[in-house]
């Protein structure tokens, strides 16, 4: 019934019910106040809300796994252990998978706190990556309960995490900055044997040509770089109980981690893996292919055969001898007798990859191998395409070191030598950081000096790990991907990276329109349920509200439960109203409750109590009453509000706080496999992510816009490019500033002082307050990094919003109270959706600043000025 015909007694049983069911009824949304702060801050902290940052507790979180002792396992019978000359420590250790399962973040002795940056699941295996300071860095690969972990830590060490059974793990410490291993593999322009090619570079006007062209005009598709993974059974052993697929999927995601984390628009995927039987690709196999070549007596042998391979200048016939050895590993001569080419016979090995890599462990006499590539820049010149990988704890990420080669990379620059391919395709050496006694290299960089711990990054000048004119890793890469990617005519479409999806069919309100030609606004998962065809989407067909409530949600079929964020509680049939119509109430969810059961008819929410009964928002508190085709029936779903369509206003539970205007889907029924046979499967290409867009899962993803920008936002398997916008349900925040670039002062709109670091002191927790403008403006000035506040006196500490007083603490991945948005003159803090605020709108000096939920008075308004 409609509010203007009520009658007196109606009205007065209404009044009683909603007297009784107060807090337990739905109706129209509140406004939002200026909040009181007095139970909020005190000078001395008492009653602030607790800090979300673990490591500044007085007590640290359970950590991930508990370590045993080393005499709780039988070292001879671990092979990373026994088997690898660098390790110095190893025990038992035991990780739950289920803890890995949806863990933001995860707590490591001698680690610390670490935060997840990237997660992903290929066919069953799990991949994750975490990150914390002092560039440590975390992989775990997983399937099942097999595991695998590597650690990178601060000083340089790797701790390797293993699965020996179902139940049980060992790690094991290396020592890398002591270790004789190295990369002393770069290519002195000779070919390998057998092979005619001359190593000049041949930059035809042909088809390479073409292609490298392709990469300098189209700078952020995603090409897809497949490779073939050999191991031999030396490689086995240390593979101990994990399964070669999975344990080569954790070399492989390090690669794309690299990728990622440099700005470089590839995906490497696993073609094809296969054990060799070879004798010759054993290590000591490889080992006595080198000796034959020397001069020396094997029994005189006094240095290692590295050295003694350098010696006698025999060090690249050995190395053409080991990549010629897997290029005949598949045999000389096609199932006809003819004998192949060279090009031929590591096409073979190659199996329709792009490349493959030979994994090995320890070759005999040869303690400092790490890998070879067949040459630099392959791709271009020979196209053997392939490369011999050592997988020893002491040679980190030298799996994408050696394909970096075969791409056109090279190690950094020393002297006069150059890259002749690409002169700006240097590795790098980065400048240590302040208050460190070293610096880092990059991967396609060799270890040396104060430069020895290796970062899973790509030289970049635009990230700072390198310098335009020679070390540019992430262009060269760009330039040549399309060629590495290229087989043959044949599958010249593969060469993009490419992500599929399910084909829908529309509902009654929605119609099947192209993509550019629809005005509705939806978040990418709605935008991947309304794809109706190629370059098509189903679009309503006459949208209500669509200005206050812009994103239209899917209408999923099939019965349901409403459930509400505040209690999850869910909405359901209540009591009976004298005139037959049911009062609509939020409870406790029961299974089997059909009076909580509904499914969408167009834009109606039917009872599955009673089919003949809708849920109504045309009186105060809304009904379950039978069908009218009023439009106060109808209903829509956007960004978690259930929107009534005829007053404009989302529901809420009564006398609930903000969050109960939210509300979410909770299954009824069985899921049933959608019978798809008659529906084409969708493909869309990938693309690498604008600098202020993050690629995350696409259930993250919040940001509503019109589904034509859509189909450009895919960059990995179910993940889109997401704009670094923070808050996106909040009003006030809709409106999205560019950022200022370069230095500049935060300047308030209360009384023009600045946001300043109290003291001018530079230290990991100091607080923030609003000052005058001081001559010396180090302690003033800030700058925009990737959604990060950084302080111009310590570029390693930015403006960190958890509660508590605002303060600069070191920058953490992953942390989003370390993130920030600015909009419409607010700074949006992303870990709260509240902003910062001059606590009581005090104009004294040094007056504490604090995040506050928006209330847009001038003390939570700031200006951004460059300095």
């Amino acid at each position: 019934r409609f509010a203007g015909d009520e009658s007196p007694f109606l009205r007065a049983m209404k009044c009683l019910l909603i007297c009784l069911l107060l807090s337990m009824t739905l109706g129209d949304s509140f406004d939002s106040a200026e909040y009181d702060y007095s139970e909020y801050y005190e000078d001395n902290g008492a009653g602030s809300k607790p800090d979300d940052d673990w490591n500044d507790m007085s007590t640290p979180p359970p950590p991930l796994y508990k370590k045993g002792g080393p005499n709780d396992i039988k070292i001879e019978q671990i092979p990373i252990c026994w088997d690898d000359p660098d390790n110095i420590d190893c025990r038992p250790v035991y990780i739950d998978v289920k803890d890995l399962e949806n863990r933001e973040k995860i707590y490591l002795d001698d680690v610390g706190l670490l935060y997840l940056d990237y997660a992903s699941n290929e066919n069953g295996i799990h991949s994750l990556v975490y990150s914390g300071e002092g560039d440590v860095t975390a992989y775990f690969t997983y399937s099942g309960s097999s595991l695998m972990g590597t650690i990178n830590r601060q000083d340089g060490k790797i701790a390797k995490i293993m699965s020996t059974s179902e139940h049980k793990q060992v790690m094991s410490l290396i020592d890398v900055p002591h270790s004789l291993k190295t990369e002393d593999d770069e290519v002195d322009g000779s070919t390998d044997s057998d092979h005619g090619l001359n190593l000049r570079r041949k930059r035809t006007t042909g088809k390479d040509e073409r292609l490298l062209n392709i990469g300098l005009v189209d700078s952020s598709s995603m090409t897809q770089l497949r490779v073939t993974v050999y191991y031999n059974d030396d490689a086995e052993k240390q593979m101990m109980f994990l399964e070669p697929k999975v344990f080569i999927a954790d070399l492989v995601q390090k690669v794309n981690h690299g990728y990622r984390e440099s700005k470089v628009p590839i995906k490497m995927v696993l073609h094809k893996f296969e054990k060799t039987e070879s004798d010759k690709l054993s290590d000591v196999g490889i080992s006595k292919t080198c000796k034959n070549i020397l001069n020396t007596v094997e029994n005189d042998l006094d240095s290692t055969l590295s050295e003694i391979m350098k010696a006698e200048g025999k060090q690249e016939d050995c190395y053409r001898k080991i990549v010629g050895s897997l290029r005949k590993c598949k045999g000389k001569k096609n199932e006809n007798g003819v004998r192949l080419t060279p090009l031929e016979q590591s096409k073979k090995v190659r199996m329709g990859a792009n490349l493959a890599v030979l994994l090995v462990h320890e070759i005999p006499d040869w303690p400092e191998f790490c890998g070879r590539a067949s040459k630099t820049y392959d791709i271009g010149i020979g196209k053997t395409n392939l490369a011999v990988v050592s997988i020893a704890g002491a040679c980190p990420f030298t799996f994408g070191h050696e394909i970096g080669h075969i791409l056109g990379l090279e190690h950094q620059k020393v002297g006069e030598e150059t890259n002749k391919n690409f002169p700006h395709g240097h590795g790098y050496h980065i400048s240590k950081k302040k208050g460190k006694k070293e610096g880092t290299h990059t991967v396609m960089a060799t270890a040396a000096g104060a430069y020895r711990k290796r970062l899973n990054v790509y030289s970049n000048p635009e990230e700072g790990t390198g310098e335009s004119d020679t070390s540019n890793n992430a262009r060269v890469l760009r330039e040549t991907r399309y060629l590495a990617a290229y087989t043959d005519e044949q599958h010249r479409d593969n060469m993009k990276y490419k992500v599929d999806f399910e084909e829908h069919t529309c509902q009654a309100s929605s119609q099947c329109i192209k993509t550019n030609e629809c005005p509705d606004v939806m978040r990418p998962k709605t935008f991947i349920q309304k794809m109706c065809g190629r370059g098509k989407v189903c679009c309503e067909k006459s949208p209500e509200c669509v200005k206050k409530f812009p994103e239209i949600e899917h209408k999923k079929d099939g019965w349901f439960m409403f459930g509400n964020r505040q209690h999850n509680h869910t909405l359901g049939v209540g009591s009976l109203y004298p005139d037959g119509v049911y009062i609509s109430s939020v409870s406790e969810m029961k299974e089997g409750n059909t009076k909580q059961m509904w499914k969408w008819e167009g834009d109606l929410l039917v009872s599955r109590w009673n089919t003949e009964y809708v849920f109504d928002g045309s009186v105060l508190p809304f009904i379950t009453a039978k069908r009218t085709g009023s439009k106060y029936q109808k209903w829509r779903l956007s960004d978690g509000y259930l929107v009534n369509l005829g007053r404009c206003r989302e529901s809420m539970v009564k006398g609930g706080m903000s969050i109960a205007r939210k509300w979410y889907r909770v299954e009824v029924d069985k899921k049933v496999k959608r019978n798809t046979k008659s529906l084409q499967s969708l493909t869309y290409n990938t693309y690498l992510c604008l600098d202020d867009e993050i690629c995350t899962d696409i259930d993250h993803c919040f940001e509503a816009v019109t589904p034509a920008t859509l189909p450009t936002k895919f960059c990995d398997k179910d993940k889109v490019c997401c704009k670094n916008k923070v808050c996106h349900d909040v009003k006030e925040f809709e409106d999205t500033e560019t950022p200022v670039a370069g230095w500049f002062v935060i300047e308030s709109e209360m009384n023009q002082k600045y946001l300043t670091v109290k003291d001018g002191t530079a230290l990991h927790g100091q607080q923030v307050v609003n000052s005058s403008p001081k001559t010396d403006k180090e302690g003033q000035l800030w700058m925009w990094k990737e959604g990060y506040i950084v302080s111009k006196q310590d570029s390693s500490l930015v403006l960190d919003g958890s509660f508590g007083k605002v303060s600069i603490k070191n920058k953490k991945h992953g942390n989003i109270y370390q993130k920030w948005r600015k909009s419409d003159g607010f700074l949006v803090n992303a870990g709260h959706c509240e902003v910062l605020d001059v606590a009581y709108g005090k104009t004294d000096n040094d007056a504490l600043v604090t995040i506050w939920s928006v209330h847009g008075k001038s003390h939570q308004k700031w200006t951004t000025k460059p300095v």
